[in-house]
């Protein structure tokens, strides 16, 4: 995998003193090695390889962002979703049934921040609909994650076009005693797109930005806002016109659909299935303890 160029073109920001073109290229290695273990694998530890790999080709694509590299960016939130739903297979389908798997999948009532944000930026519509069909929602929530569990499934049910249920699910979680959560914002964001309330999509969105600028101010990708730039977004694939006037809105990644290439969740499968095929291979596992 090469690591997209990463060229500074901001000035009196993070990146004008961020290298980002040595952040991308250790964490373009830091890949390379992770997709070089898998081919040696016994056992799928989902919590782990999640962790591995999805916080690289996040950061990744923000870097990619912010060097002006979108075609980059969107490849690498397009990674971190086929990655998801590699690793929910594997729990829910038992994929490579030799390879024992142990680990947890993110809890459904994350999905809203942690795996719709990225399938949003992505900008791939059958990519998008393929997560939605993924998550599992199970039970009801318990109630101190009601909120997250509610504007998640709301989402999901927006996504695969069921109107009726996704406007359930947000008016269950578009209630005043949630509205000084940390999450604020994005009740009204959502909800605004499903009743195609322009002013509730705006006011989500700079609540979104608000927090950003709050949260976010010593990151050094501290420049755009991730979950303003994917509300806008969302909004836009449901035909709407958001205010997107906010420096901290990302504009390059609100129409264009361009992706480069790259084949590293390929590659990570490949190597699963390598590992799946020589389990249980004596001559395999005589040149694995030998480290050949």
């Amino acid at each position: 995998m090469n690591a997209p160029r990463g060229i500074q073109r901001t000035e009196f920001k993070p990146s004008a003193y961020t290298n980002y073109a040595e952040e991308m290229e250790r964490m373009t290695v830091h890949v390379a090695t992770a997709i070089g273990r898998a081919k040696k694998v016994r056992e799928i530890d989902v919590e782990l390889w999640r962790k591995l790999l999805t916080t690289d080709f996040r950061n990744l694509a923000q870097c990619c962002v912010l060097t002006d590299e979108f075609a980059a960016a969107r490849q690498f939130y397009h990674n971190v979703i086929r990655l998801e739903i590699l690793l929910s297979g594997i729990v829910h389908a038992n994929r490579f049934p030799k390879l024992s798997k142990k680990g947890k999948l993110p809890a459904f009532h994350t999905r809203f921040i942690d795996g719709y944000t990225e399938a949003i930026l992505a900008n791939d519509d059958s990519l998008l609909v393929e997560f939605s069909k993924s998550l599992d929602p199970a039970d009801q929530p318990q109630s101190d994650n009601r909120f997250a569990w509610h504007v998640t499934n709301a989402m999901r049910f927006h996504v695969l076009g069921d109107r009726s249920s996704a406007r359930d699910q947000i008016l269950q979680a578009h209630k005043l005693e949630y509205f000084r959560l940390s999450s604020k914002g994005y009740s009204h964001a959502v909800m605004g797109i499903i009743e195609r309330d322009i002013y509730l999509v705006n006011e989500g969105i700079d609540l979104r930005v608000r927090v950003h600028k709050t949260k976010e101010f010593k990151s050094i990708y501290f420049e755009y806002s991730e979950e303003a730039t994917a509300l806008a977004r969302l909004a836009i694939r449901a035909g709407l016109r958001p205010n997107i006037q906010s420096p901290f809105i990302n504009k390059k990644l609100l129409t264009d659909k361009d992706r480069s290439t790259d084949n590293s969740v390929e590659e990570v499968l490949v190597a699963f299935e390598d590992a799946n095929r020589r389990k249980g291979n004596l001559l395999w596992g005589l040149r694995r303890m030998f480290g050949k």
